[in-house]
């Protein structure tokens, strides 16, 4: 009979042993899957985020030829006009250079600092090709 105690005893302890480890690993899986999860969706923002980069920088560069055009047939008046929307838009165009390079660095803790100022930069782009 003592023996059988011993046995049991020795059964359960094992098997809860065994149910820890298992609790233990699951919750490792779960921390690595999170991980991978939370990995993708970075990836995933930053492509389109570099997606809508270049789209802006598409339509500055397309905005500044025609506006480089425009300065060659316009009266002095008008130049000086052209000229500063031709230097806005640079600008405009080399923080958009500036944030593309930006994005590939490591951003853990900015990210949506960075994303929603990069965001506005193309919305303020937006604006002023509109007018």
């Amino acid at each position: 009979m003592r023996y059988a105690i011993i046995i049991a005893l020795g059964m359960l302890f094992s098997f809860t042993s065994c149910e820890e480890q298992t609790a233990t690993e699951k919750a490792a899986d779960n921390i690595e899957q999170a991980g991978e999860n939370l990995a993708d969706n970075f990836r995933t923002e930053s492509e389109e985020l570099k997606e809508d980069i270049r789209d802006a920088r598409d339509n500055v560069d397309a905005r500044l030829d025609e506006l480089n055009a425009d300065l060659e047939n316009a009266g002095e008046d008008a130049k000086a006009k052209i000229s500063e929307q031709i230097a806005k838009l640079k600008k405009q165009r080399q923080k958009l250079d500036e944030d593309f390079e930006r994005i590939g660095e490591n951003m853990k803790d900015g990210w949506n600092n960075f994303k929603a100022d990069v965001n506005k930069t193309i919305e303020n782009i937006e604006r002023d090709l509109e007018s």
